[in-house]
């Protein structure tokens, strides 16, 4: 087993819930992800959330990031300084399926836009996005707008935006939805770059792969509607379990037969939900 510890929370759920009007979409999610260390390595922490679709992912996102209010419950962000209570639009990186890039700002223009956005000093920007273009291997891009680059190049483009302005916190809806195996190749070597900037670096990210989910993550949360006495599901959604992979043995090491038994489990417990 891969030999870590584990520090200070650094997110944290108590109670989350969100409704639309009078109903409820999202109840009583709670978790904390902390930060873990191994050593020797700078890496930060990758949590999956993984549920059916229409399962609360995405509510549950868009509230993580500032962008709908809570019914109850709150989130906790702690950045070794402060600890946020109140996020507002920005505060933490949000990549949503469809990637809302400028269709018009070159990319080198959106990213000096971002690093402004995230306080960057001006002097500093120009080479801090030109050594980001070329570790994510989109120098030959820098001048392109949105439309002509491929589906691949809008997420790492999209995914550098939020790393630029925003802190510690990276949030991914379904970062492999629709693409092939070369582009999700890239997104895995993004996730590992995100990751290895800073041992306090936080991806968190849903999927329907779930194979991926296991073979990245070293926590899984999967989230879905709990069943009734009767065995009617109970259309809020909820976290059904947890999967520390870390405490298992399996985090950062290659998929394995243990892994392929933890994606059984999870997709049983999807159906049922």
């Amino acid at each position: 087993m891969t030999q870590y510890t584990e520090g200070n929370p650094l997110l944290q759920l108590e109670g989350v819930g969100v409704s639309y009007g009078t109903k409820k979409i999202i109840e009583n999610i709670s978790f904390t992800i902390v930060d873990t260390k191994r050593e020797g390595v700078n890496q930060g922490q990758t949590v999956a959330i993984v549920g059916r679709s229409g399962r609360g992912k995405s509510t549950l996102f868009k509230a993580m990031t500032g962008l709908i209010s809570l019914t109850s419950g709150n989130i906790k962000i702690y950045t070794g300084k402060e600890v946020l209570t109140t996020l507002q639009e920005g505060e933490v990186g949000f990549v949503q399926q469809k990637y809302p890039l400028s269709r018009n700002q070159s990319v080198n223009s959106m990213l000096v836009q971002a690093a402004k956005q995230g306080g960057v000093p001006a002097k500093n920007i120009q080479s801090l996005v030109n050594q980001k273009l070329e570790e994510w291997n989109l120098v030959n891009q820098k001048s392109l707008c949105a439309k002509q680059l491929s589906g691949g190049q809008q997420q790492r483009v999209a995914i550098l935006e939020q790393m630029l302005c925003s802190k510690h916190f990276i949030v991914l809806d379904e970062p492999f939805s629709g693409l092939d195996v070369k582009n999700k190749l890239d997104v895995k070597s993004a996730f590992q770059k995100i990751s290895d900037c800073d041992d306090l670096n936080t991806i968190i990210f849903s999927t329907h792969e779930i194979e991926l989910a296991v073979e990245l993550a070293d926590y899984i949360i999967v989230m879905g509607y709990q069943r009734e006495a009767n065995n009617s599901l109970i259309e809020i959604a909820s976290v059904l379990q947890t999967f520390d992979m870390k405490a298992l043995g399996l985090a950062w090491q290659p998929y394995s037969p243990a892994h392929a038994n933890i994606q059984q489990q999870i997709e049983s417990i999807m159906v049922q939900s």
